[in-house]
């Protein structure tokens, strides 16, 4: 656990090389541990490197296929990678296990925009906005 929440620390700090190592630790103890490869997954994916975020990604769904976040996380790195109908079917997965998931509603928004859906990118702009007012325009950016 100590590995886990010094990882979550480094995350918060922005070093993700460290956040990343620590998970590494953490997977060597429980290599079935779906927070960490969720973690490392978005930590890889905050270092611009979309392959292994999603592995990590996909391993995280596979081993707990009910956590939105990783699902979340799985598509904002498939809009980054240009995969818009993947990343939208991992927003809609998302929004359907956490309907208060705000930055569900703005992954889907990037990614509907992409497609040319401007009038449903809209309407989950504007549910990523009710959801969450205060870190709503820190939210436009693929979370």
């Amino acid at each position: 656990m100590a590995f886990h929440n010094r990882a979550a620390g480094y995350f918060a700090k922005g070093d993700y090389d460290r956040a990343i190592r620590d998970l590494d630790q953490v997977l060597q103890l429980d290599p079935k541990n779906a927070m960490a490869f969720s973690g490392r997954g978005l930590g890889y994916a905050a270092k611009s490197d979309y392959d292994h975020a999603i592995g990590d990604l996909n391993q995280a769904i596979k081993l707990d296929p009910k956590n939105a976040t990783s699902y979340t996380g799985r598509c904002a790195a498939r809009i980054k990678k240009g995969e818009i109908d993947q990343a939208l079917n991992d927003c809609n997965q998302a929004i359907e296990l956490d309907p208060k998931n705000a930055v569900a509603y703005a992954n889907r928004c990037a990614a509907r925009i992409n497609k040319g859906a401007t009038d449903q990118a809209l309407s989950d702009c504007n549910e990523a906005i009710q959801l969450d007012p205060k870190n709503a325009p820190t939210r436009f950016g693929y979370q």
